[in-house]
Formats: structure tokens, C-alpha cells, sequence
């Protein structure tokens, strides 16, 4: 039934009943005492007794509507439904049970229940709706309280499930990412390699061959990583421009400007700045036998890393099948780590393509 169940529900009525029994009862000697009477206490125990009886069974079966009815509480004409019929099953019927007790205990007979009840002064009727909206109200609001903490529980175990579901599909999307971005990043590493090779210079080939092994080793143990630093990155991202330099030699011009060592213990999410320097070297310096342009900063606004990569662009150079392919995936891990907090801008200016990152400077958990 959930809550309390009806047998708990009317062993505390008992046990309330029961001091209520016994107070009222001493109460009563005691004032027959203090007045020169016999203090009666069996009389008394009996009287209360009887009369107390009734209202045992009272609280179980209040509790049991009112839990029946546990999604309506709020609802006013259920809840005056529910006190009506209390007044009308219990109160009526029990005020007769109390004018029989008296009838047959004075000898009269049954006939004698009406003038009984009619005898009885207003205050005697008073005190039992009085006692009765008092157990009503109780009883109503212990149900709306667990009715209130079920639901409350119900909504949490909600929460927890979606934030575990949630949780779950942000691991899956991570890992599709990384998934995405080892196989793009090798994939084009091997290019470099291949046009070192076709080239005919094996010295340079077998040179190339050695830096690929070291930025490979980085970018496995990088991707199975959550965050690196941007020390890190940067030194793997030289490691990765002299392998394109060893390939395009002096037509390839990358600088990475003076970075404020106060950034280089700064995390940062494993292999972020290497898809949109490949984008500058994919997209243009591919495309043409003339020399290109990097220029690679990063700078402190705030409690923000700001990191900006720009590159030179030939008039009339045909873009390459998949571009924007590392920039989306970058836009996208960013936003999977930050959030809002972080973004991804890019520009097509005058004689240059600009791609800037805009991340906070403490990660989030």
C-alpha cells in the first residue's frame, strides 16, 4: 500500500488511544477525590473505556481513505467528501452508541436514545466535532506529508535515472568523438609521410617516419586521457610542425608565439589545437607550391584561455573535400567538456582564415 501499513497505522492508534484513555481516567479520580467522592477508578477505566473505543478504529480508516485518495489531497470537494462521510459513518453513529451505553446502564431502555440525545447540552456535542476534526486534520496530514515525501523520492530516483542515462550518453558521444579524431589525425599523418616517401628523399622520409612514432605515441596515451595541459599540447603541436616541415620544408612558415607560462599548467581537452593547424596545412598550403603562413597564440582574458590560429589563404584555391571536418569535431568536444563556457569561432578574412578557441581557464568535472 506504501507509507505506513494499516497494522503500524493501528498500533499507534492504540497506543494513542490508550494514553488518552488513561489520562482521561485519572484526571476524572482525581477530581472525584479532591470533591470527598470515591475515587471509582474501575468505574472510570470502564466509562472511558467504552468510550474511547470507537475512535481506535477511527484513525485506521481515515488513514485509509485519505491514502486511497493520496493524489487528490489537494483537491477541496474530495477532501470535504471524506469529512462528510466521517461525520455522517462515525460521529452520528456514535453519539447513539454513547446514548445506548447511558440508556442501558441507567436500566432504561432503548426507546429512552432519542431524549437522551436531545438532553445532551451543546458543549457535549462540541467537544467530540471538536475532537473529531482534531484526529481528522492528524490524520490528513501525516498521509499529505508521506504523500509529499513519496513524491519528493519519486523525483529524485527520477533525477538520478536521467542523470545516469545522461551520464551515459555523454561517455558515448566522448568516445564516439575520440573515435572520430584518432583515425582523422592518423589518417593525415600518413599523408605526410606518404608525400615525404614520394618525394624520394629517404633521409628525410626515415626522419619523418621517427616524429610520426613520437606524435603517435602522444596522441594514443592523449585520447585516452580527459585532459592534458596546454604545455602538453603545445610541444606535441611543434612535434607535429616539424613533421609537416620535414614534408613542405621552407614553404611552410609556423610561428607559436611567446605563451605566458602562467598558461602551460592550465588543462586543456588532448589534441585540440592540432586539427586547426592540419586545417590551415589541408586546405591551402596543399593546394599550391607557394609558401603559407601560421601564425599560432594563445593569451589570458580574464579567467578565459583564448587561443587563435591564423593562416594565409591563395585567392582561388579550391577547398578540399571534408573541410570544416576538424573544426567541427573540435566544436563539438568543446562543447561536450564547457559546455557554453567554451567556444569555437572561426573567420574568412582578407587574405587569411582565423580560427579562435575561447576556453575557461579551470576545466569542468
Amino acid at each position: 500500500m506504501g507509507g505506513l501499513s494499516l497494522a503500524r497505522i493501528g498500533a499507534l492508534s492504540v497506543g494513542f488511544w490508550t494514553v488518552s484513555w488513561l489520562g482521561l481516567t485519572l484526571a476524572r479520580v482525581s477530581d472525584r477525590v479532591r470533591q470527598g467522592q470515591p475515587a471509582a477508578l474501575g468505574e472510570s477505566l470502564l466509562d472511558n473505556g467504552l468510550a474511547m473505543l470507537p475512535w481506535v478504529g477511527l484513525m485506521p480508516a481515515l488513514y485509509l481513505a485519505f491514502h486511497r485518495r493520496r493524489h487528490r489531497l489537494l483537491h477541496p470537494p474530495t477532501v470535504a467528501a471524506i469529512f462528510a462521510a466521517t461525520v455522517l459513518g462515525f460521529l452520528l453513529p456514535y453519539f447513539v452508541y454513547l446514548a445506548t451505553i447511558e440508556a442501558i446502564r441507567s436500566g432504561a431502555s432503548l426507546t429512552a436514545v432519542p431524549g437522551i440525545l436531545a438532553g445532551w447540552t451543546a458543549l457535549y456535542w462540541f467537544f467530540d466535532v471538536i475532537q473529531l476534526t482534531a484526529v481528522f486534520a492528524g490524520v490528513y496530514a501525516v498521509v499529505a506529508v508521506q504523500s509529499h515525501l513519496a513524491t519528493e523520492r519519486q523525483r529524485e530516483a527520477a533525477e538520478r535515472e536521467n542523470l545516469t542515462l545522461r551520464l551515459d550518453l555523454e561517455r558515448h558521444r566522448l568516445a564516439a568523438l575520440r573515435g572520430q579524431l584518432e583515425p582523422h589525425f592518423l589518417f593525415n599523418a600518413l599523408n605526410a609521410i606518404a608525400g615525404l616517401v614520394r618525394s624520394g628523399d629517404q633521409r628525410v622520409a626515415v626522419a619523418g617516419v621517427n616524429r610520426l612514432s613520437e606524435l603517435l605515441r602522444y596522441a594514443l596515451a592523449a585520447t585516452e586521457r580527459e585532459w592534458v595541459t596546454i604545455e602538453d599540447e603545445l610541444v606535441f603541436l611543434r612535434s607535429y610542425l616539424a613533421l609537416q616541415s620535414l614534408r613542405f620544408g621552407s614553404r611552410l612558415e609556423a610561428t607559436i608565439d611567446d605563451v605566458d607560462s602562467s598558461l602551460h599548467s592550465v588543462d586543456c581537452l588532448p589534441l585540440l589545437l592540432q586539427p586547426l593547424v592540419e586545417n590551415a596545412i589541408r586546405h591551402d598550403l596543399s593546394h599550391h607550391e607557394e609558401a603559407t603562413w601560421i601564425r599560432i597564440a594563445l593569451r589570458r582574458e580574464g579567467s578565459d584561455v583564448v587561443i587563435t590560429v591564423r593562416n594565409s589563404i591563395r585567392p582561388g584555391t579550391t577547398p578540399t573535400p571534408g573541410l570544416g571536418l576538424g573544426l567541427a569535431t573540435t566544436r563539438a568536444r568543446l562543447a561536450q567538456a564547457y559546455g557554453e563556457r567554451a567556444v569555437l569561432e572561426v573567420e574568412n578574412g582578407a587574405g587569411e582564415f582565423i580560427a579562435t578557441v575561447r576556453q575557461p581557464m579551470e576545466r569542468s568535472e
